[in-house]
């Protein structure tokens, strides 16, 4: 391993193996490497707070009432007002239907439905009391 120039150690915090740099190069580096780190730090938080707001599946019920209900039956058991339309329990009950499916689905622009702008927010909330109406097992 190649020596550092500057600091004549093995270990140089600046990668400076060709020529040492001057003060100022240095500290811009550091400051650099200080608000990456501060950055990185700041974006862990925030991720961390997003995955554990949690879905309220009482919420998706009141949205489902508001939306939808017009066309699907969205109490447990309720028959859809129109013989084609799916009621969410028969939507939970799909084999193939897990949150992500059901978000994929409803982001997915369908002719027989009308085009629906749900935040992700509300959608979280839907997901999760459609996903609530599964039959257990």
């Amino acid at each position: 391993m190649q020596l550092c120039k500057w600091e004549g150690s093995r270990i140089c915090p600046f990668f400076c193996f060709e020529k040492p740099r001057p003060l100022e190069q240095r500290r811009d580096a550091m400051r650099i490497l200080r608000r990456s780190v501060v950055l990185a730090f700041v974006l862990v938080i925030a991720l961390n707070a997003e995955q554990s707001a949690k879905a309220d599946k009482s919420r998706g019920k009141v949205l489902a009432q508001q939306r939808c209900s017009q066309c699907h039956g969205i109490n447990r058991g309720e028959k859809s007002p129109y013989l084609a339309v799916p009621s969410f329990t028969d939507v939970a009950n799909e084999p193939s239907l897990t949150e992500y499916t059901l978000r994929v689905f409803l982001k997915t622009p369908h002719s027989t439905m009308p085009n629906l702008i749900i935040n992700p927010n509300e959608m979280d909330d839907i997901v999760s009391y459609i996903a609530s109406l599964k039959r257990k097992h």
